[in-house]
């Protein structure tokens, strides 16, 4: 029974180990981008504006809005829906509304099928009369740009044909001012008089499409963005001849003609303003401290401007006005710094829960800090030494993000909040969890969050986590005492089946770290300030990674057919319910998630979150992260930390598998599932990366897989190294 299970296990260590260095591969090829914001005195308007939706429309909330003008008081706004999403193909359709400026008086002007047709820009001409720009037809076959002419009642008044006028000619944007419409191309911007059907004058700009707005006196902006840098004219619009030129080695994407600024630049981050003859700049809006992402800005004569952005990644680009708000009378006005190393990996679930915090809360704002960029390859600690510096001058961050990365230069960046507990750096959450009367320990997966805790005391917290497990036949798994590294070194001799933990392409390295943070306390334990490199243990891993691989002696080569065959586990790393109809299918009723060898099973996360014990806004600071706590406002086939989303994710695959056929083949997959909640609720072990002992792990692996260091030397001078950088970070 036990050579069995042990046959199965040393595949189960194989399929693992390819997969974690799959991910370690995939995630070092994120690089962060380049620090490009503009350096400028930084007036802070971001925090005395507020950003209030007034598009979409009432009667079709889902309206994705193309464009927008602006004329006196009054808005106007394109948009495109889905208006029929039944039978074999989908069908959009255009609404053209109006509506004040300060999001009244909303009317459905026109609504017509895009059929062969689309929409890509809008404007306002003088009078009223409202221009799109599209293209109606098969462009491929005969179909061409046209110009669609709306009076202000939404009436068709006429259609420009800009086939003939402008032959090759794909027009994306359009203004109108003083009886000249511009549209601007790839590298040209064309001026046309639409009464006369005449092209007025044509100038080239760069290899992108232009921005082309208007300064207050009228003159043409005219913002041509390149790889680098960001060309900027101003033209006259009578004939285009260049009165003003000024290059910015910043990459804006955008250019907007102000009123209080004449011109309004954007480089996604922030908005900034410039005046072209004094060649000053200012930064006026952050876009983050608005709770948004940005867009098309116009400014109002009476202040504050309208805004063509989204509040995250996935909205469908509304409408705001962002005004200027009053603060309370008592009410204090600050800014909540978060400090993270992660660079692009944040990605945008941590900026979305950013802007949605600042658009609800416009006098506590929370400012994202990238510290990632301070890190090289000549630097690699520079993150954690600039937020050092930075913390001993008296800037302190408020909130921490401990999402690792993956530098520029494929060099592990991360905090520990574990060596920034035992200095104490942080804030103890329990008392907070505790306290909160919406958060009752008994809703949530509190297991998980002990399995982070130091000495007792939790320290980070989120909201959803990956579930690291192996399943395989219950009957010949046999207890936890026989699952271990030892044992499966024998089944492998006597197999012959070389290495148990993977192939010749592999790192080996890379192979080690990823099973010594896998391992927990197993290796590493903060709470007590120790570490086990020379246990038998890490011994035995440290040999087995060194071992040539010499493949599996079965068969067949198809991983499933193993699995049917009883040869092997299947090691999993989910972060949701959708695999489990894998596990009935290949075992039936016959299986159990057995963990991995000697740890069991355990939770990793994407980033955890921690607060200051510095801060002066700790409330704050948990209002901020109790969310992770919370039930969600969508629903989500991620893993919860709250145990009702996760009998709502298992009622959802249930009712998916019936619809999908699925149930009929897997009888099966409730069971499995339940067995899944259960094994999450027991869990005790959370993964936590460390970058500095990934360094140390890998430089004295690296003599040992040489050839200069014998395996007891190599796991003493770990020991040795290890040992003094958790004393001093406690």
């Amino acid at each position: 029974m036990k050579k069995k299970f042990f046959v199965i296990l040393l595949v189960l260590i194989q399929i693992f180990c390819i997969a974690a260095c799959g991910k370690a591969s995939e995630g070092s090829t994120n690089r962060k981008e380049k620090n490009t914001e503009v350096e400028a005195k930084d007036v802070s308007m971001g925090q005395q504006l507020r950003a209030y939706t007034i598009g979409n429309s009432s009667e079709k909330s889902d309206i994705r809005i193309i464009s927008y003008d602006v004329a006196e008081n009054t808005v106007c706004y394109c948009g495109s829906y889905v208006k029929n999403s039944g039978g074999d193909s989908l069908s959009y359709a255009i609404q053209l509304w109006k509506m004040n400026t300060d999001g009244g008086g909303k009317t459905l002007l026109t609504e017509f099928d895009m059929n062969d047709m689309g929409i890509t820009d809008m404007c306002i001409k003088d009078g009223g009369n409202i221009l799109l720009l599209g293209s109606k037809g098969d462009l491929d076959a005969g179909g061409s740009y046209v110009i669609f002419e709306y009076s202000p009642a939404g009436e068709l008044i006429k259609e420009h044909d800009l086939g003939t006028l402008l032959q090759g000619a794909a027009p994306m944007s359009i203004e109108y001012s003083n009886g000249i419409c511009f549209l601007a191309d790839v590298g040209v911007v064309y001026a046309l008089n639409l009464d006369s059907s005449q092209l007025v004058y044509s100038f080239k700009s760069g290899s992108y499409i232009p921005y082309i707005s208007f300064l207050k006196d009228g003159r043409l902006i005219a913002g041509y963005p390149e790889e680098n840098t960001f060309s900027l004219k101003i033209l006259s619009p009578a004939d285009g001849s260049v009165q003003t030129e000024k290059t910015f080695d910043v990459p804006y994407i955008s250019a907007y003609g102000g009123l209080t600024w004449d011109i309004y630049l954007d480089d996604g981050k922030a908005l900034y303003g410039y005046m072209p003859d004094s060649d000053m700049m200012e930064k006026i809006i952050t876009w983050s401290s608005l709770g948004i992402l940005g867009g098309k800005v116009t400014e109002f004569p009476e202040g504050g401007f309208i805004c063509h952005g989204r509040t995250d990644f996935d909205s469908i680009d509304p409408l705001f006005v962002l005004r200027e708000e009053t603060l309370p009378e008592g009410r204090e006005m600050h800014t909540l710094i978060l400090a993270t190393v992660a660079g692009n990996d944040y990605g945008s679930g941590l900026k979305d829960m950013i802007n949605s915090w600042n658009r609800a809360n416009p006098f506590s704002k929370i400012e994202l800090r990238d510290y990632s960029v301070y890190s090289s390859s000549d630097n690699p600690q520079g993150a954690q030494l600039q937020m050092a510096k930075d913390v001993a001058s008296g800037i302190i961050p408020d909130i921490y993000d401990f999402a690792p990365a993956v530098n520029e230069d494929y060099i592990s960046i991360s905090l520990n909040p574990a060596s920034m507990a035992k200095r104490g750096l942080l804030e103890d959450l329990n008392p907070y969890i505790d306290s909160d009367p919406e958060i009752r320990r008994e809703d949530i997966f509190d297991n998980l969050l002990k399995a982070f805790e130091i000495d007792g005391g939790l320290y980070e917290i989120f909201g959803q986590y990956s579930f690291l497990t192996a399943y395989g036949p219950a009957s010949l798994t046999g207890g936890p005492e026989n699952r271990n590294y030892e044992n499966l070194r024998r089944i492998a001799d006597s197999n012959g089946f070389g290495s148990a933990f993977g192939s010749d392409w592999e790192d080996k390295a890379d192979l080690l770290i990823q099973l010594v943070e896998k391992s927990g306390t197993k290796l590493v334990d903060w709470s007590k300030g120790e570490c086990y490199f020379e246990s038998e243990y890490f011994m035995n891993l440290l040999r087995e990674v060194s071992v040539p691989y010499a493949g599996l002696n079965v068969d067949t080569p198809h991983m499933i057919d193993r699995l049917k065959n009883r040869n092997g586990l299947l090691i999993i790393d989910t972060q949701s319910t959708m695999w489990c109809p894998t596990a009935p299918s290949v075992f039936g009723d016959d299986f159990e998630y057995t963990g991995l060898p000697e740890v069991g099973n355990a939770v990793s996360t994407a980033g955890t979150f921690g607060i200051s014990s510095s801060s002066n806004y700790k409330d704050e600071c948990w209002a901020f992260l109790r969310r992770q706590l919370l039930p969600a406002n969508d629903f989500s086939v991620s893993l919860s930390m709250r145990r009702d989303e996760v009998a709502a994710l298992k009622v959802f695959e249930l009712s998916r598998a019936k619809e999908d056929g699925i149930m009929q083949h897997h009888p099966y997959i409730e069971h499995a599932i339940d067995k899944l909640i259960s094994a999450i609720a027991q869990v005790e072990i959370g993964v936590r990366p460390d970058a500095q002992i990934r360094a140390i792990v890998s430089s004295e692996a690296a003599d040992y897989f040489a050839g200069v260091r014998s395996a007891e030397e190599t796991a003493a001078n770990i020991q040795a190294r290890v040992s003094i950088y958790m004393a001093e970070q406690s």
